[in-house]
């Protein structure tokens, strides 16, 4: 009867052990999809803030165009009156 006894306990720690496993893997898995998910969004951040300052650039670089084309043109302007 003793042995009828640890053996049912042993299979209720076997039991007990194996779903505490399956626990920790979902556990897992949903871990790395979080980590997945903050990775991609930071990467889109990355890629967006990217654009915005070349976007930032392409405007700089505009202006500056347009300042000394207006100067140019201000110049030449001033040159024929």
């Amino acid at each position: 009867m003793a042995a009828m006894s640890s053996l049912e306990a042993v299979r209720r720690k076997i039991r007990s052990l194996q779903e505490q496993a399956d626990a920790a893997e979902e556990r897992a898995g949903r871990l790395q999809r979080e980590v997945d998910q903050e990775r991609a969004l930071r990467e889109e951040g990355k890629g967006t803030v990217g654009l915005v300052l070349g976007r930032g650039r392409i405007r700089c670089e505009q202006h500056r165009l347009t300042q000394q084309r207006d100067v140019i043109m201000g110049g030449n302007h001033n040159k024929k009156t």
